[in-house]
């Protein structure tokens, strides 16, 4: 009854994701699958339950003689084999596990990178706009300057054209937004605007490489080339063969019980040597393996830490221009009122402090963005 609540609890709390419904039950069959087949595996290490029957019929002395005869039985061999087979068979199984949720955790955070990439194109989409009014204003201010001689038609030309650029590139970016969207109902059917991003906080490379799914696949690995080494090798050691039967013989009306115990030893296997060379290889390659990846994983680690600082950077310079075009804006107000500037003044500096803010939440998106990537394994 306690296992059928837990999976009942774990099934909830799939369902409760943002990720599609089907593409969860996708995880679930296949992590019923690698049960199944890890039990399957245990299973094989014991002989079946034979049963049989027989019927002969005969001419002894001119007499015919019919038997009918029905047979139970089950031979079994025991050995350290059999022990190292059950331990393999879990540790295939702790494998799939292992893989099944390294393939959930790259949709997880597939899922919030694309939503933070559509939170981005919406700034960048109010961003545009905003260039768009201040390329109008400048249009109208190089006009002016053209109609009383001051420049050349080349300078309102190169306004009208920057214009232009600006509002093809909005086009584009209703296009990387329409395909994000669409990546995105690949993995969920929410509207991105309701998916909730996790707060995440910086962790330590020992935190980051303890949770790292990946690191702990190639560990496993490790860990089973240990028992498929041994499995390999129990068939070189004695085994202890027990068998019981029981057969009954209609014709006579008779019954009994076969009991056999027996043991055996395996000599002359020539290619024991080389076996066990080829295995001692193969765990010291996965060993290898193991470490470098842990080394790659360590370069990977400080490479987001790298990424995470410059943006934690480029933040406070991002704040310390607001704050300037703030104090700009208000000496441009406080001019505009002494008619020592003008109205179009105020909209290019009001729309360039909003353009500033705009800048620093993409900034903090992108923080979030590493962030989800050195937390990925917590998701």
């Amino acid at each position: 009854m306690k296992k059928i609540v837990l999976l009942s609890s774990v099934v909830a709390v799939l369902l409760s994701s943002d990720i599609r419904e089907d593409k969860q039950r996708l995880y679930e069959f296949d992590v019923n699958q690698s049960k199944y087949d890890a039990r399957a595996l245990k299973m094989d290490v014991f002989e079946p339950i034979v049963l049989s029957w027989q019927k002969t019929s005969d001419n002894i002395n001119g007499f015919d003689v019919d038997s009918e005869i029905y047979r139970a039985g089950i031979n079994q061999s025991i050995s350290l084999g059999t022990y190292y087979a059950v331990k393999y068979a879990n540790k295939t199984r702790d494998i799939s596990y292992t893989s099944i949720d390294i393939v959930k955790n790259s949709d997880e955070l597939t899922k919030n990178s694309i939503v933070v990439n559509l939170l981005k194109i919406d700034l960048i989409l109010k961003k545009q706009k905003l260039l768009i009014k201040n390329s109008e204003i400048n249009i109208i201010q190089k006009t002016d300057s053209y109609k009383d001689g001051l420049i050349d038609i080349s300078f309102l030309n190169d306004a009208i054209i920057a214009k232009n650029n600006l509002k093809i590139a909005l086009e584009d970016l209703n296009l990387q937004k329409n395909l994000q969207i669409q990546e995105l109902l690949k993995l969920s059917n929410k509207n991105y605007k309701q998916i909730e991003l996790e707060e995440l906080n910086e962790i330590s490379f020992d935190e980051y490489i303890k949770d790292d799914l990946e690191y702990k696949l190639s560990t496993q690995t490790y860990d089973s080339l240990d028992y498929e080494k041994r499995v390999r090798f129990s068939r070189n050691l004695p085994s202890l063969n027990l068998g019981v039967s029981y057969s009954k013989n209609v014709s006579s009306d008779t019954e009994g019980t076969n009991y056999v115990v027996g043991a055996s030893v395996p000599i002359g296997d020539f290619s024991l040597i080389s076996q066990y060379q080829s295995a001692k290889v193969q765990k010291l390659k996965q060993k290898l393996i193991l470490s470098e990846l842990k080394r790659d994983k360590k370069i990977d680690f400080n490479t987001l830490e790298l990424e995470l600082q410059s943006l934690k950077n480029k933040i406070k310079i991002s704040k310390e221009n607001i704050k300037t075009y703030d104090e700009l804006l208000k000496d441009i107000s406080e001019k505009l009122s002494l008619g020592v500037s003008t109205s179009y003044d105020k909209d290019i500096i009001k729309n360039t402090f909003n353009i500033s803010k705009i800048e620093k939440e993409l900034l903090e998106l992108d923080k979030k963005l590493v962030l989800f990537k050195i937390n990925r394994w917590k998701l």
